[in-house]
């Protein structure tokens, strides 16, 4: 799916995509590009999409950039914490 994703608006020459698949790097990693949207999996290796979603938020720098979240899983629970809308 991400690479469906990056290759979709790239092809408009609209957008500018960077991809981090590593949560240890993602935070750094987003204060140096600044992007306008952050597009997260829930199922993430290490720290998952949720957690890496309130780091963001707890950011300083990143805190005003939403975030959405791209998945084919959600549970109930993670429905009711977030921004994710349940099947």
């Amino acid at each position: 799916m991400n690479r469906m994703i990056r290759l979709t608006l790239e092809m408009t020459k609209r957008y500018q995509v960077r991809e981090e698949n590593q949560t240890i790097h993602a935070l750094a990693r987003a204060r140096e590009f600044k992007p306008d949207l952050i597009l997260l999996d829930v199922i993430m290796p290490g720290v998952d999409g949720g957690e890496l979603a309130r780091r963001i938020k707890a950011d300083p720098v990143l805190r005003q950039i939403p975030v959405i979240f791209l998945t084919g899983t959600v549970t109930k629970k993670e429905a009711a914490e977030g921004s994710v809308t349940a099947g």
